[in-house]
């Protein structure tokens, strides 16, 4: 979302066809690894990995810190 230009939030939809708890959490934990690398650390940045069972897990940007951290979703 941009507002005068600028890049206020950014919000990332992944669909998956995994849905085993073990494959969406190495799943999680590899985009977490991928988004600390490459995502800016000066927007919000929320990430959701979805499958055909619906938001599996989800991806918040720590603004304070700059780093991500995940929940998986039971």
């Amino acid at each position: 979302m941009y507002q005068d230009n600028v890049a206020k939030k950014m919000v990332v939809n992944i669909m998956t066809q995994f849905y085993g708890e073990s494959e969406i959490i190495a799943l999680a934990q590899h985009v977490t690894d991928v988004a600390n690398k490459y995502l800016p650390k000066t927007t919000p940045v929320e990430v959701r990995i979805s499958s055909i069972n619906g938001v599996e897990a989800f991806l918040l940007q720590d603004m304070s810190q700059g780093v991500f951290t995940y929940h998986i979703f039971d």
